[in-house]
């Protein structure tokens, strides 16, 4: 009796996956190692996507890689029209741990792209060796700046015997 109840189930998935397998999808992540991706990155035979949100791509991104948001991919239906990406090069797909990269290559693969999703999330590429984008570690270590300047220049104030500002004379922020 056991065995009748799971049967059904089981044998749906099975054949749900073998469907999906035929239409093209991803059912898994590439099995290109990380070696072949630089490879073909440095190459030029791929282009590197990073499927993360716009906040997570913000706070830092890959060098060279291009930002194509799985939100974006998912509601616009319509990516080829949409993004401008190369349909004869291999596009590997990362985001922070590889599950947004496997929905985003059931998108773009229907669309006739080469999608190969990678398992391996951002901070993972980065450990590897992929190099982060210089601007974005720019902009991010720019931020406290103005703070720091401000402090600094109260702190050569006093060492030059003037007195500290008064800060309850400064307006409200």
């Amino acid at each position: 009796m056991l065995r009748r109840r799971y049967t059904l189930p089981v044998l749906l998935c099975a054949l749900a996956t073998l469907a999906a397998g035929a239409r093209g999808f991803a059912l898994d992540h590439t099995t290109d190692t990380l070696e072949t991706v630089k490879k073909n990155l440095e190459e030029k035979k791929a282009v590197l996507v990073d499927v993360r949100e716009q906040g997570e791509w913000d706070a830092g991104h890959l060098a060279g890689a291009r930002h194509v948001p799985l939100s974006k991919l998912e509601a616009d239906g319509a990516p080829a029209e949409l993004i401008e990406l190369p349909k004869d090069t291999i596009l590997y797909g990362h985001c922070r741990s590889g599950g947004r990269a496997l929905k985003a290559a059931a998108v773009l693969q229907k669309a006739g792209y080469d999608f190969r999703p990678l398992k391996q999330g951002y901070e993972d590429l980065v450990a590897a060796g992929f190099k982060k984008d210089d601007a974005s570690a720019e902009k991010k270590a720019g931020e406290g700046e103005p703070e720091e300047k401000a402090k600094s220049g109260e702190e050569e104030k006093e060492k030059e015997g003037g007195a500290p500002a008064d800060k309850s004379a400064l307006p409200p922020c």
